[in-house]
């Protein structure tokens, strides 16, 4: 199983690379990047790193996004977690509007202070990894969101206000 997580930019990618030791890490990535609300951490779970599954849980969290712009990601394995204590929660479906794939939603849950430091570790130990840091550019953003759309898989009603128009946009001059 690996889990899915969007950095807040693609520079943020940069700033794990670029690391050398994870106590070092500023604060700001921690705010953009580690947001926990209740302790816990949303991530979208792909069953394998097959494209099929694995453009799933990207789908599924681009759609989640708040704004439509190029997009880094974090494809974690379930065994690093687990080999650190961090626990998962498949109980929430997400919010995302690419109907059918809420249930790929997995809140990493009850973590700490040290299971955030292993959680960037286990970030720092695949970042340099391409297949681990798949990277969306802001059109192919807008080609899946036509292509959801297109298939009657969108529904931005449960979007932020701001979202819904920004995507409006996007399918009416499509």
């Amino acid at each position: 199983m690996y889990y899915v997580r969007k950095l807040s930019k693609p520079s943020s990618l940069y700033k794990l690379k670029t690391l050398d030791n994870v106590k070092n890490l500023s604060a700001d990535f921690l705010g953009q990047d580690l947001r926990t609300i209740d302790n816990t951490l949303s991530v979208w779970r792909s069953e394998t790193l097959e494209a099929g599954d694995l453009n799933q849980a990207i789908n599924a969290a681009l759609l989640a996004s708040s704004q439509v712009n190029t997009s880094q990601f974090l494809v974690i394995d379930s065994e690093a977690l687990d080999d650190v204590g961090i626990r998962t929660d498949d109980s929430q479906p997400g919010k995302t509007a690419y109907v059918g794939l809420e249930q790929l939603h997995t809140n990493l849950f009850d973590l700490t202070y040290e299971k955030i430091g292993q959680l960037i570790q286990i970030y720092c130990d695949i970042c340099n990894d391409t297949q681990r840091t798949p990277k969306i550019e802001k059109t192919k953003f807008k080609e899946i969101i036509v292509e959801a759309s297109n298939q009657g898989k969108l529904n931005i009603t449960v979007l932020q206000d701001h979202m819904q128009k920004e995507m409006q946009k996007i399918l009416n001059s499509s």
